[in-house]
């Protein structure tokens, strides 16, 4: 449940 940026959740292959 971290966002490095604006990108999707799933671009790090976590859960939003």
């Amino acid at each position: 449940m971290r966002r490095l940026r604006q990108t999707p959740a799933v671009d790090y292959g976590e859960s939003d």
